[in-house]
This record gives structure tokens, sequence and C-alpha cells, in this order.
């Protein structure tokens, strides 16, 4: 992660804190397929969280099949997100917030 990725990830992780959320950071989850994924968070224990900067159609889609893999709820926080990949994120129920000066909705 670049640098302003990881300040944008302290500053989420810092938001999301001060909401009263139980947050576990870099959690490693065995899939349905054996196969371990790594989340940014964990939230209050039945949420999966991945942070990015920037995402485009093929990072979306990986999130998509860690979650589908190992079965939980989750969302994606974004910077910034490619019209390309938020169409596909509403067509697959991914659910993507953009972190600008706090967090929201992506669409």
């Amino acid at each position: 992660m670049t640098l302003r990725g990881d300040v944008m990830r302290d500053n989420v992780i810092r938001e999301l804190a001060s909401r009263g959320y139980k947050l576990e950071e870099d959690v490693v989850i065995k899939g349905r397929s054996g196969i371990e994924h790594k989340f940014d968070l964990k939230v209050n224990d039945s949420v999966l969280v991945d942070i990015a900067y920037e995402v485009n159609e093929m990072e979306l889609l990986k999130f998509y099949v860690k979650l589908y893999d190992v079965n939980y709820k989750g969302f994606l926080i974004v910077k910034d997100i490619d019209e390309k990949a938020l169409k596909l994120a509403k067509g697959l129920k991914v659910t993507v917030l953009k972190y600008e000066r706090g967090l929201n909705p992506a669409y």
C-alpha cells in the first residue's frame, strides 16, 4: 500500500473506532475452498472490510470472490473507483463506501 493509502487506512480505522465499532485488523480467514484470505478489517465479529485507494474491475472481482469463499458479509472502502467497477459492484451487490473526509456510500 502507498503512503497515501496507509494514511487513508489509518483515518478509516480511526473513524470506525470512534463510531464504537469493534475492529480487528489484518484478519486471515480460511475459505470454503481451503484458501486463506486476508482482509484489512473485521468489524463487530461479522463484517469483513478491505480498504483500497483506487479500485478497478479486477480488484472489485477479487474482493467479491474472497467474500464468496469465506461466506461473510463485507464492504469495500475506497478513495476512488472507476465507473466500470462501480457498475460491476452494483450488479454483484457489493457494498462500496467512498472515503472523502468521512465514509459515504459510493452509489
